[in-house]
């Protein structure tokens, strides 16, 4: 079995209107919502084997808050500038996807929207949600090698938010 998490970028400032928007860092409920996002995972017992994630500033924060959270080792980071897209239909990450070895059996890729949404549509046709920042959606794939994943293929084991995580 392959496993995909798919995970936005948590939320982001705007408090520097002039900072390049790949510049932008975390605000503060973005670095709240990462650990919490990292706990849920630790909690339903999907850690990645690998984390491939966009080298924006807001992403690599994200990641390095997920991945402190699910103690993951930093090696296991793989930074991807191409991943810095708004507007692929998710063909750039299944690519990635494809050709992770296949001793790897649970992906994390932390990215941006309209990506992730447009991945997330994709691989889950019926899927009704948009995809807020640091929301999760967990994939599945009954097959062994990565060669084998397709969005055909793909079952939906969890979509979740932080908000979701939030005592009301």
């Amino acid at each position: 079995m392959k496993t995909l998490i798919l995970m936005r970028h948590a939320k982001s400032t705007w408090e520097h209107p002039y900072l390049e928007d790949k510049l932008r860092p975390l605000n503060d409920r973005g670095k709240r919502d990462a650990p919490l996002m990292g706990q849920y995972l630790v909690n339903a017992a999907m850690i990645p084997d690998v984390v491939l994630s966009s080298s924006a500033v807001r992403t690599v924060a994200t990641t390095n808050l997920l991945c402190q959270a699910m103690n993951v080792p930093k090696s296991n980071i793989n930074l991807i500038d191409d991943f810095y897209t708004f507007s692929d239909n998710g063909d750039l990450y299944m690519s990635h996807l494809t050709n992770l070895d296949d001793t790897i059996d649970t992906a994390l890729i932390v990215g941006h929207n309209d990506t992730c949404y447009n991945l997330a549509h994709r691989l889950i046709p019926d899927f009704e949600s948009k995809f807020p920042t640091c929301a999760c959606l967990c994939v599945i794939w009954q097959v062994d090698t990565w060669k084998e994943v397709h969005v055909s293929n793909s079952i939906l084991e969890c979509y979740i938010t932080p908000k979701e995580l939030k005592p009301e």
